[in-house]
């Protein structure tokens, strides 16, 4: 049985991980793992020590206990909740409660598991400074497994977009597509990009997803478009109208993307309406 870890906070973005998670596992037949991380910056820290010098209260009080006793109960109502819509589908339920940093928390419970599924931002959106999460891209780059980004609202999955460059992480990532394809019978769609129109690695890389196509089993569509691939994904997705984009997290060079600022990220920033499935 696959094995799905789905992270969730008090954010308006737990809904809709809750919901493509119900959405995901009956097809794949995958048990769910619903997980709550109590941040320990929240109780720990100077950030509080000072606060509380500041209102006048002693640190030394319990209030660290009040605060984690309440963080507590609100981890328990999400987790039973979330429980309740995988019993309305028969879907088997886990539910862990963690404390610590949440990127560690959810790259150390994602060993164990098949797919991570998170929300796009979380419960301090407002406060932080990129129009991501602050936990997404330490999760995408510090957990092998698949992860799966979720926009702010839930629409089913029929039609999937899977970017392609001819990379290991790319060739991964069709893998992955082609395994929910045999699940689901979803329509696939191989989108490559070139910043130049090179007509003999363009048929070298049709061949190769041909090949692809005929190993997995899966009769994607194939379709090249010229410019740079953070502009043509988003692009694509758009007028494909596609309910998911399938991506390697890096691309040929993983130390380049890591130090300019990678397609992913980029992509991440553009593609805000439709989930985004990533293979390390």
């Amino acid at each position: 049985m696959i094995k799905i870890l789905s992270a969730i906070d008090t954010s308006e973005h737990a809904a809709t991980v809750m919901e493509y998670s119900c959405f995901i596992a009956p097809a794949l037949n995958a048990r769910v793992t619903g997980m709550c991380v109590i941040e320990t910056k929240k109780i720990e820290g100077p950030l509080l020590r000072d606060y509380l010098s500041t209102v006048g209260l002693d640190a030394g009080l319990d209030y660290k206990g009040t605060v984690k006793r309440f963080l507590q109960m609100k981890s328990e109502e999400l987790l039973e909740r979330f429980r309740a819509e995988c019993a309305a589908r028969e879907i088997e339920f886990d539910a862990v409660i963690d404390e610590g940093i949440v990127t560690r928390s959810i790259a150390s419970h994602a060993e164990s598991v098949d797919l991570v599924i998170l929300g796009r931002r979380g419960e301090h959106a407002e406060w932080h400074a990129s129009p991501l999460g602050g936990a997404v891209e330490g999760v995408i780059r510090s957990t092998p497994q698949p992860v799966l980004i979720t926009p702010r609202k839930f629409r089913p999955i029929r039609r999937a977009m899977i970017a392609y460059d001819g990379s290991a992480f790319a060739k991964d990532a069709f893998e992955l597509a082609a395994r929910i394809h045999r699940a689901t019978r979803l329509e696939g769609i191989v989108v490559t990009a070139q910043p130049e129109r090179d007509e003999d690695e363009l048929a070298r890389v049709e061949a190769e997803v041909r090949e692809l196509c005929t190993k997995h089993e899966s009769p994607f569509r194939f379709e090249a478009r010229e410019g740079d691939a953070a502009q043509v994904i988003p692009k694509a997705a758009r007028e494909l109208e596609v309910d998911l984009v399938v991506m390697g997290a890096y691309g040929h060079s993983k130390i380049r993307e890591m130090i300019l600022g990678s397609t992913t990220q980029q992509v991440l920033l553009s593609t805000t309406d439709v989930p985004l499935l990533l293979r390390r």
